[in-house]
């Protein structure tokens, strides 16, 4: 006897190319996805590169702007104490022309005299009166010249006794033979 074949089982052939194929559409799926996911990772890294670099300017910008700032702020100080130097110099000289206008004539006289015996190259910074003393200081450009300028003031007979009462060598700023002195004049 013959027994036909008869399979029970349904066809294993056509479901397994079947599979393959949805093993296909998914692994294509998959690359595909993972292209587009590939992608917009690179576009976001350019993004962020663009934006970084962008941000990296603005503080580099930022940077140079404070610097110039801390510059402007600088001299805006030095000029401040500049300006308070000066003051302070106004305040000295007020007080000492109030002390001048309270001697009177006399005391125009004796400062007529001091600047007719000045030498060149010789240069008053200060004339204060206390009591009966005078006393001048200033710069000259040797200590001859200091001699010179206390012989004309006794030439002119300017005060009953005149002392040079401090001569002191310039400081690294001036030339060698500067010299600053203080002169008293007594009556």
């Amino acid at each position: 006897m013959h027994v036909p074949d008869v399979n029970l089982l349904p066809s294993t052939g056509h479901l397994w190319e079947e599979d393959k194929r949805t093993e296909r559409l998914a692994s294509t799926l998959l690359l595909a996805a993972g292209w587009v996911l590939l992608s917009l990772l690179l576009f976001i890294n350019i993004l962020s590169t663009n934006a970084l670099r962008a941000l990296e300017t603005r503080v580099a910008e930022a940077r140079r702007e404070a610097v110039a700032v801390e510059q402007q702020l600088a001299q805006r100080e030095a000029r401040l104490h500049d300006i308070v130097e000066i003051l302070r110099r106004v305040n000295r000289l007020e007080a000492e022309l109030e002390d001048l206008e309270r001697q009177g004539p006399f005391f125009s006289q004796i400062l007529e005299n001091i600047r007719a015996a000045l030498p060149p190259r010789v240069s008053i910074s200060s004339i204060r009166a206390q009591e009966s003393l005078v006393v001048v200081e200033g710069v000259a450009g040797s200590p001859s010249l200091v001699v010179e300028f206390v012989r004309a003031l006794r030439e002119q007979g300017v005060a009953s006794n005149i002392v040079v009462d401090q001569i002191e060598h310039g400081n690294h700023d001036a030339p060698p033979s500067t010299v600053y002195f203080r002169i008293l004049l007594e009556y």
